[in-house]
């Protein structure tokens, strides 16, 4: 059997482009809006840090909706950075998005393990309950 050859020399995809313009202009706006996600989340966390037990209902509405704010605004941004390496994956400035993305995603998945005495049991998407 012979190995398959994959030329790295040219982009992964030829031919496959995606309009992302209605997500972002650019990988730097991108970045920008990844910077204040990360932001928004910290700030989130640190809001409702130990509260959840004892929200009200109207509480955990506006906590609800606002989670739903934050989730769709960082897969817009996750989108928009995976779209883009999917053309070009020997592109610099798309690997760099998509490695920040998923660093992003991981801090803001894991940042509550560290600092949270809630038990694992009480734990769910990354909000101590």
């Amino acid at each position: 059997m012979s190995a398959l050859a994959i030329d790295t020399s040219a982009p992964q995809a030829a031919g496959i482009r995606w309009d992302l313009s209605p997500l972002f202009a650019d990988a730097a706006a991108a970045r920008v809006d990844l910077d204040d996600l990360v932001a928004r989340c910290r700030a989130f966390e640190t809001s409702y840090r130990g509260s959840i037990a004892t929200i009200d209902v109207p509480g955990l509405a506006g906590l609800l909706a606002e989670l739903a704010v934050l989730d769709n605004a960082l897969s817009r941004v996750g989108s928009y950075a995976h779209l883009r390496e999917s053309v070009d994956v020997t592109d610099d400035e798309n690997l760099d998005l998509s490695g920040a993305v998923d660093r992003a995603f991981v801090e803001i998945g894991t940042s509550h393990l560290s600092s949270d005495s809630a038990s694992p049991s009480t734990r769910t998407s990354g909000i101590a309950l």
